[in-house]
């Protein structure tokens, strides 16, 4: 699954090299995250794990290539296993503060059926410093609806450090089966520094949680540490 990572990021970069000597506003983002947890929508899918992803920017235009790759327990009882999503999207300033963003994930599995995810969603920024969003997404092929409302808080620490406060609340809900739906909810601690132009040094903390005992343990406290390198 590592090398199908390695060509699916090689064939989107050099798709998008293509157009950088005539497209100047064309971005391209690395990241490496070190996760002691692998959290989703309030599950944990993973142990220790480590997410490597790339993201290419153009006008108003994205796509990104992301991965969990567990490194524990990928054996008997947990069966973790690696996930890669390629997400296509469009983000849109509606005004100087609030901005719409909207496309596809597909979730592809080395194990397990693929599914592809469409998803809505408007964030608006406030002059205090805190940040709001609400998101929706549907699963065509797990048949689910999902909302998420967030908001966020930036404290300043330094000329090239924050403190990013931010919490979520999401609700899933199967169209096949009422009582498979679930709420789930979380905590997110995050302090980006700033190396220098083109590099983050984030370091985080977080909480996650839901509500539904047959999806396991309810509650998941776990760090992350990510680099990210960005022209």
């Amino acid at each position: 699954m590592k090398t199908k990572l390695t060509t699916l990021l090689a064939l989107v970069a050099g798709f998008f090299a293509n157009y950088t000597a005539s497209a100047q506003d064309l971005t391209v983002t690395f990241d490496a995250t070190v996760a002691s947890k692998y959290v989703f929508r309030g599950v944990q899918l993973g142990d220790l794990t480590i997410h490597p992803s790339v993201q290419l920017e153009m006008d108003d235009y994205y796509i990104s290539v992301w991965a969990a790759l567990p490194q524990e327990n990928r054996g008997s009882p947990d069966f973790f296993d690696d996930e890669i999503d390629i997400v296509f999207g469009r983000g849109m300033a509606l005004n100087d503060s609030t901005a719409l963003d909207f496309g596809l994930t597909v979730y592809t599995y080395p194990n397990a059926e693929n599914t592809a995810e469409a998803f809505l969603g408007v964030t608006h920024e406030m002059e205090n410093g805190f940040s709001t969003g609400l998101t929706l997404f549907r699963d065509f092929d797990l048949d689910t609806f999902t909302l998420e409302a967030s908001g966020g808080y930036s404290v300043y620490l330094s000329d090239i450090a924050s403190l990013d406060i931010g919490g979520y609340v999401g609700t899933v809900q199967d169209d096949d089966a009422g009582d498979a739906d679930y709420t789930y909810y979380g905590v997110d601690l995050v302090v980006p520094i700033q190396l220098n132009d083109n590099t983050v040094l984030s370091l985080g903390a977080h909480y996650a949680d839901h509500d539904d005992s047959s999806l396991g343990e309810d509650s998941h406290f776990f760090g992350t540490a990510s680099v990210t390198y960005g022209f």
